[in-house]
């Protein structure tokens, strides 16, 4: 098991020093490689093969969740920890996550009485950020 936070195996025998910040940029990367290929798969579903909308998001979401774990366990944090205790923390993450939102999205909709905007604004401000956070310090320890 690598002990070392900051090193990343590359193959074996090979290790590179991989910063936070280079593990922030790679996260950012993996969510925005992440967000388009759901557009993109949603739109296929819907568009070419006649799905409706609502599976089609129960399905790219699912396949999406998938990629998210396996993209962040080996290229974001690079961790060599157990599938089961680790996608079972992973999971936990995203209900977090649900529930964060959808209160962010309460605030500034029902409480400040804003638009639905500033409640998405306030989602993209934050959650990437405790995501990230919380994937660091506890998900792929």
């Amino acid at each position: 098991m690598n002990t070392n936070p900051k090193r990343f195996q590359l193959t074996s025998g090979s290790t590179e020093e991989i910063s936070l910040r280079q593990r922030v940029i790679r996260y950012l990367i993996v969510g925005a490689g992440g967000t388009v290929s759901y557009f993109v798969l949603v739109a296929l579903l819907v568009e070419k093969m006649a799905v409706s909308p609502v599976p089609s998001v129960i399905i790219a979401y699912s396949v999406l969740t998938l990629y998210s774990y396996l993209a962040s366990r080996r290229w974001v944090f690079n961790t060599s920890s157990k599938h089961l205790p680790t996608f079972s923390r992973f999971l936990v993450l995203l209900v977090v996550g649900f529930f964060l939102n959808t209160g962010i999205m309460y605030f500034a909709t029902e409480i400040l009485a804003q638009s639905y905007l500033w409640g998405l604004f306030g989602s993209v401000a934050i959650i990437p950020a405790t995501n990230f956070t919380l994937s660091y310090f506890w998900v792929f320890k």
